[in-house]
């Protein structure tokens, strides 16, 4: 586990990784590296995770309440993400078939507390007791897409992926999947609405705006959905506009060391 302290990675003046509230990477050891593409914020988190996309934002500080941690684990995390306060994402599961549920006989170090009342010997039965119990409570992580926001106290199981453009409400317990610009809400979360209509939403998969920087909605008034995806087809059909690039911030989470990648 790498605990971020409160800083800033920066490259030739321009932020690259912002982190505060120390953030805690790989918490399970899923992943050796977690690689965020700038530009990255994260607050107080325990994350779990391979990629971060550029321009996501992850438990940004409030000012009219103290902040609550947020705890994900998935295998990635796109583009232009919001992700509010006391999010949970992914949760390991428990062994229902075992004999007993209890944590105490995986024989790790997370029930080292209870050495004094059981007998420990690290022997070969314990140590295949402990891989089978580890087997038992992975599950397949989840995806979540680009452009997605999710809602304070929101919770998202396992192996359940979030389309792009969708948006979690506060509170929601998300179960299934999530269709692309789909609303969901409620426990179990159901889906409230569809953002836009079908066309347009097939339009917004096809353009991928998330691709480009956020200089592709420079001047675009983005409250007029229909307008706005009109003038982004032109500016995308045009060539004028490069797909987005920049330097990725690499944790490596066996040692901790923080390198920074080009672009790619």
């Amino acid at each position: 586990m790498t605990e971020l302290k409160d800083s800033i990675v920066s490259k030739d003046g321009k932020r690259l990784l912002t982190v505060e509230e120390c953030p805690q990477i790989s918490t399970w050891g899923m992943y050796d590296e977690t690689v965020a593409e700038a530009p990255v914020f994260i607050g107080r988190s325990q994350i779990e995770t391979g990629f971060i996309g550029a321009f996501t934002v992850i438990n940004l500080h409030a000012v009219h309440h103290v902040t609550t941690s947020c705890a994900i684990e998935c295998q990635s995390i796109g583009r232009f993400c919001m992700i509010a306060h006391n999010v949970h994402v992914g949760f390991p599961a428990h062994p229902a078939d075992f004999l007993t549920s209890s944590f105490v006989f995986r024989y790790d170090d997370r029930s080292d507390f209870l050495h004094d009342y059981m007998r420990i010997e690290g022997d070969e039965s314990e140590k295949a007791m402990r891989e089978k119990y580890l087997g038992a409570i992975r599950k397949p992580l989840s995806v979540i897409g680009n452009d997605v926001w999710i809602g304070y106290g929101a919770t998202i199981l396992n192996d359940v992926n979030i389309g792009d453009g969708a948006i979690i409400a506060a509170g929601a317990v998300v179960s299934k999947d999530v269709e692309p610009y789909s609303i969901v809400g409620g426990n179990p979360a159901k889906t409230i609405r569809k953002r836009f209509d079908d066309a347009t939403i097939e339009k917004l998969e096809e353009l991928k705006w998330w691709e480009y920087g956020p200089d592709i909605m420079h001047g675009i008034d983005i409250s007029d959905a229909e307008r706005s995806i009109d003038e982004l087809g032109e500016r995308i059909s045009s060539g004028k506009y490069a797909k987005f690039s920049s330097e990725k911030v690499v944790i490596d989470n066996r040692t901790g060391e923080i390198t920074i990648r080009g672009d790619r």
